[in-house]
């Protein structure tokens, strides 16, 4: 094991249709190396399928019938790019060899007839890079892990200094915070930051917390204003029983080009209007403003119509674009759910806060037989609901993480 390397951790591939060649080169560096004969590039490929985690070299004859030697590397190259790939040629095809070189699809060609010695160096050499490589990779990868699960830690923290201030402002904001991270996808809670501020061995740690403080503080006052409007100090005033229509109207008229269809049994709802309007509002901007492909949202309002005292209103919210992908939640869940998140940007999870605050519901219904929407639901006569049940947010991540198999 020259160099503490273990060359034959990886096997060594030699391609040639010359069955002598073959014996030869098995002969003289099996061993030292783990070498596969190959007679042709297709026992060459079937070879990769079989066992390709396991090749660190590929070294190839030029001229072969059926498919050459560059060809066969760049097959290689494009299905498993780590594998050090080298070509044999005469010195009649040296132009090709250099030009695959050139092309960065080959780590280096060897001419016929061999040189031995050179030969075993560049084989220790060329594993020494795969090795290398590989070493890099797994460096890569723990790092990478380490970054996941600060930033994991980093979102629990934050979010549940969300949930702590607005549960004494709000009903059910647990409930409501749980139910918006749920439907959220993985890149929307452990995505990379777009922005990281450098930090120096000067850096001042105090001056960096509070800078970090107020970034979050300013995008958690955006999401309680979207919900209180200006005054986020004290509980919202006492709910009225009101038509859910005409607030949806109102909200239409605010915002602007937003078509309300509403159905003629809707039930009056006990809810506080001005809370509801703003969260709505919010939420058809923020939809608006995924894409101008979307098309202006529109509202539709109607009744769960169960022939019971509890009916309860419904808000869909729809689009021509609105398709509830993966890109369009990551987006929709606002800056409030990054550190270095859009801080105007407060998503629809306003929405979801004062849904729940009166006690209803909130979603993205995509297998809607209408189309894809986001749907909020508000009941008549509201049953006082237990106390909340204190939402573990940190454990929620980690577990979901361990689900999703985000983090080993």
């Amino acid at each position: 094991m020259p160099g503490g390397y273990d060359y034959a951790k990886f096997a060594v591939v030699y391609v040639d249709d010359e069955e002598k060649s073959l014996k030869y080169f098995g002969r003289e560096f099996d061993g030292e190396f783990r070498v596969l004969t190959c007679a042709s590039a297709d026992a060459a490929l079937a070879l990769f399928e079989e066992k390709g985690d396991s090749i660190g070299i590929l070294l190839t004859d030029q001229r072969m019938p059926g498919m050459t030697g560059v060809e066969l590397l760049d097959r290689v190259r494009r299905d498993w790019p780590r594998v050090v790939r080298v070509l044999v040629t005469a010195y009649s095809d040296l132009e090709s060899a250099v030009d695959a070189v050139n092309k960065g699809e080959v780590y280096r060609y060897v001419s016929k007839p061999w040189d031995l010695r050179e030969l075993r160096i560049l084989l220790r050499r060329a594993m020494e890079f795969f090795l290398v490589q590989l070493e890099r990779d797994a460096l890569l990868h723990e790092k990478l892990t380490a970054v996941q699960r600060m930033l994991m830690l980093d979102r629990g923290r934050y979010l549940l200094a969300v949930a702590t201030c607005l549960r004494p402002l709000l009903r059910g904001a647990n409930m409501a915070l749980r139910s918006f991270l749920s439907h959220l996808p993985d890149q929307a809670l452990w995505d990379a930051p777009t922005h990281v501020p450098e930090i120096s061995p000067l850096s001042d740690p105090l001056a960096l917390a509070e800078d970090d403080a107020r970034s979050a503080a300013t995008r958690l006052a955006t999401v309680l204003s979207s919900v209180l409007g200006n005054d986020t100090r004290t509980p919202p005033s006492a709910a009225e029983c009101a038509d859910i229509c005409d607030i949806v109207r109102d909200v239409s008229t605010d915002v602007g080009s937003i078509d309300v269809a509403c159905a003629d049994n809707v039930p009056r709802v006990n809810l506080h209007r001005g809370m509801f309007a703003r969260a709505l509002g919010s939420a058809l901007r923020s939809i608006a403003a995924l894409d101008s492909s979307t098309g202006a949202p529109s509202l539709e309002v109607t009744s769960t119509d169960t022939g019971t005292a509890n009916d309860s209103a419904r808000v869909s919210i729809r689009c021509t674009g609105l398709s509830l992908d993966e890109a369009q939640l990551v987006r929709l869940a606002g800056g409030i759910m990054s550190r270095h998140g859009a801080e105007g940007a407060p998503g629809l999870l306003p929405l979801w806060l004062a849904t729940y605050h009166h006690h209803g519901t909130a979603a993205f219904a995509r297998d809607d037989p209408l189309g894809p929407a986001v749907v909020a639901t508000l009941p008549h006569n509201p049953i006082a609901i237990p106390a909340e049940e204190t939402f573990d947010i940190l454990g929620y991540l980690t577990h979901r993480a361990a689900d999703r198999h985000i983090l080993p």
